[in-house]
């Protein structure tokens, strides 16, 4: 389980591949917005993929999707392994580059703005 691996400082190659996985997973896919509210809700509440997905109201087999996504890429895990009710938390090593997050999630925003106003001075 990766929840036992703690680093006081990583090295920095591995700082740059995990802000590139960053970038991927919720900037550069098309599911990275989605992946983008989940990360969000479960830093502030670890929770069941049940409720995670009554709370962004969105359907389960898509919030399971995007589990296993996050999972496999070392950005969440599970309290247990295959039992019904698992609860997912961030990753310490994914908690390590929260700042990395916040700063693409605000170039996302802002690109999405931009967008916006061009569209409203189109029409």
């Amino acid at each position: 389980m990766i929840s036992s691996i703690s680093f006081k400082r990583e090295p920095a190659a591995f700082s740059v591949s995990m802000k590139q996985l960053i970038w991927y997973l919720f900037a550069g896919t098309q599911g990275g917005e989605t992946r983008l509210r989940m990360i969000c809700i479960l830093k502030r509440e670890p929770m069941n993929a049940h409720v995670l997905a009554k709370r962004m109201a969105m359907d389960y087999k898509t919030i399971t999707h995007h589990i296993r996504v996050m999972e496999k890429n070392s950005v969440i895990y599970s309290s247990s392994k295959g039992s019904y009710g698992r609860i997912y938390f961030m990753t310490e090593i994914f908690r390590a580059h929260w700042d990395d997050l916040m700063e693409i999630k605000t170039k996302i925003e802002e690109k999405r703005r931009r967008r916006r106003r061009k569209l409203g001075k189109s029409i």
